[in-house]
């Protein structure tokens, strides 16, 4: 077991959204797992290994994710895993969770998570996934080996937009826009609940695709009214569009989105110091009202309010 124990037993895999964090974790545990049961000196073929963690039904697999219904990661979801994480290895090799949206650990989580990454059982393995690892506590950061993703290249980009079309099975018209939409991540796309982590598929096919629709739909629209108000030479009137979002959170989070990518793609294309001043105030100001956002703080009401406040007072 020389080889695994010179892997770190903890991990932090940090960067953007959707730049495929979470895929790495699956691979690297699949790696691992495999080469564990090598030195181990087990005879469970290859294939059926894969086959049990592309399925979900690994046994000495755990990915815990944020429930649908929970605004944090709650401190008895941490006590089930460390449990499962004490008990002997079902295969007698590596046992491997997965903590997705590290971030989101309420604070008695985090404590009791911080017991197991001080005194880990041997053969264990931790990967924290997080697209805001400031808010992980120091204690926390301090027992992981950090590991950095940026931002897709347009190279690494296309590939995996044409994957992600030929799943949704949509045309070729869809599948350019999806391209277009794209900008280093599937961000822009909002699938990651639709789509199922181990499989890398999306079991909910209609839905998926309604998402996909409204992404572009949103997109369409402010690209349009961005574009015309800023040919106008009303730039303050394009960033008034985020009052314009609706009562549904995933409608808010697709019409800011899609509003950043048209003000960043004009602030590009533009030599203008007021817009450029106006652009970067704004992704200033997003950025930190994301914050209130992803916390479930009144998100709806204080980010339309606090933009149509930032719009007015420029």
């Amino acid at each position: 077991m020389a080889e695994l124990s010179r892997t770190p037993h903890a991990l932090l895999f940090s960067g953007p959204r959707s730049v495929g964090k979470l895929r790495s974790a699956l691979w690297f545990a699949e790696q691992t797992l495999l080469r564990s049961q090598r030195q181990t000196g087990k005879l469970l073929p290859e294939h059926e290994v894969r086959n049990m963690i592309r399925s979900g039904s690994h046994p000495d697999l755990f990915l815990l994710r944020l429930a649908a219904d929970k605004r944090d990661i709650t401190v008895e979801q941490i006590r089930e895993l460390c449990n499962h994480l004490s008990l002997r290895s079902y295969y007698g090799g590596a046992k491997i969770a997965i903590l997705d949206d590290a971030h989101r650990l309420s604070n008695a989580a985090a404590n009791a998570l911080l017991m197991t990454l001080e005194d880990p059982p041997a053969n264990t393995f931790l990967i924290l996934i997080s697209h805001a690892p400031h808010r992980l506590p120091a204690t926390i950061l301090s027992r992981c080996q950090s590991v950095n993703f940026g931002y897709l290249s347009k190279t690494e980009t296309i590939p995996v937009v044409r994957n992600v079309a030929a799943a949704l099975k949509v045309d070729e018209k869809t599948a350019e826009e999806l391209l277009q939409l794209c900008e280093g991540s599937l961000e822009p796309l909002m699938i990651s609940p639709f789509l199922d982590p181990f499989s890398n598929t999306f079991p909910e096919l209609d839905q998926a695709r309604e998402q996909i629709e409204s992404c572009l739909t949103i997109a369409r629209r402010v690209k349009g009214e961005v574009s015309d108000l800023l040919e106008r030479g009303v730039p303050a009137e394009a960033l008034a569009l985020a009052a314009k979002i609706g009562a549904s959170r995933d409608q808010q989070e697709l019409t800011l989105a899609a509003l950043r990518r048209g003000l960043r793609l004009a602030l590009r294309q533009s030599s203008g110091d007021r817009l450029r001043e106006l652009a970067t105030g704004f992704f200033d100001h997003l950025e930190r009202e994301r914050l209130i956002s992803e916390r479930n703080l009144s998100a709806d009401t204080q980010l339309s309010l606090s933009l149509l406040s930032f719009v007015n007072n420029r």
